[in-house]
């Protein structure tokens, strides 16, 4: 497999996983998804385990992102157009796998934070059907 092919995979597996999390998000207000209250539950639970370390992974992944970035922006002008002109293959090449490390790393960050997301979405429905659990009770006393 090519580099190229190599990186689309990697890239779309990522990209699934953030699909799934958004999905997921979209789907906590739909009519009849917070009815079953175990599901609800378990998928909580479920996701404050995931989401434990996330303030250590998602600097790391910020970090990595930025330090490349910054990398890539401290290149001299007409470095890659010197790359190609010389046809340097090997550098050439090599900035790619940079980019597409990159690349991995935003979407990597991207995931974990749409979980964080899900997460707290999840907590804040939680929050406010207590909300008004108690409140209807307050309202029902005699």
């Amino acid at each position: 497999m090519s580099n190229l092919a190599q990186f689309g995979e990697d890239l779309r597996l990522h990209l699934i996983r953030l699909q799934a999390c958004l999905d997921h998000l979209n789907a906590l207000f739909a009519a009849n998804s917070i009815a079953d209250q175990t599901e609800f539950t378990r998928r909580l639970n479920e996701l404050n385990a995931v989401t434990k370390n996330f303030p250590s992974q998602a600097g790391e992944l910020y970090k990595a992102l930025h330090d490349g970035l910054e990398q890539q922006a401290s290149l001299p002008p007409g470095t890659i157009a010197h790359w190609i002109d010389n046809r340097q293959t090997a550098q050439l090449h090599a900035h790619a796998d940079i980019i597409e490390q990159l690349a991995t790393i935003a979407t990597e960050l991207a995931a974990l934070t749409a979980l964080m997301a899900e997460r707290t979405t999840m907590t804040a429905i939680l929050a406010r059907q207590e909300a008004m659990s108690v409140q209807i009770q307050f309202d029902e006393r005699p």
